[in-house]
């Protein structure tokens, strides 16, 4: 696994902010340099809300947040690095957990998530360019178009598409076939 840094400079860092998010809500566990408790606030997940809550924050380049990587996506890290916020995606696998530790809820995670990045305990992952994932969006659709494309070709019947599909024999191909797919051409948009 390769190692990727905290994009945080502990210089600069005067909060700390851990997030702990959902479709439609995130907990944010606060934590200022001096120490103390942690603060958690609950909000929805929409830009307008992670704006305002920013803003209440003070100055964007004073703030290190971090959040587990999971189902919602890498929008909200855009959003915040956008903004000049420093953010850092945890590899939620790899988060240390107390033995017996099993009560999850989202206050709980997020106070846990913004001790753990504070201390240099955590394990980042690197999140993909726009470029990266319109290619991964692509070779998904081709994937699950390929069944289909390749039993409409001629002189293919769907038995064989599949054991050509999964590696059983190279067709041969014939003229007609060969001009049906000459036409064809899938270029990323990222690209």
């Amino acid at each position: 696994m390769p190692d990727v840094r905290s994009s945080v400079s502990a210089k600069t860092t005067r909060t700390w902010v851990a997030l702990d998010v959902h479709k439609d809500s995130l907990a944010a566990g606060i934590l200022s340099a001096e120490g103390g408790p942690p603060e958690v606030v609950q909000f929805e997940n929409s830009e307008r809300a992670v704006r305002r809550f920013l803003r209440r924050l003070g100055d964007p380049e004073a703030l290190a947040v971090c959040y587990e990587a999971g189902p919602c996506g890498y929008d909200l890290y855009r959003l915040l690095t956008s903004v000049g916020v420093a953010c850092d995606i945890i590899a939620p696998s790899l988060t240390p957990v107390r033995p017996g530790d099993r009560v999850k809820t989202d206050r709980r995670d997020a106070k846990k998530l913004v001790r753990l990045c504070r201390a240099g305990e955590l394990s980042f992952v690197c999140p993909p360019t726009p470029a990266c994932v319109d290619d991964d969006h692509l070779m998904l659709a081709r994937r699950r178009s390929m069944p289909t494309m390749i039993s409409s070709l001629p002189g293919r019947s769907p038995l064989l598409s599949w054991v050509y599909l999964l590696g059983g024999c190279q067709p041969t191909e014939s003229k007609p076939q060969r001009a049906w797919v000459a036409p064809l051409s899938c270029a990323s948009a990222g690209a």
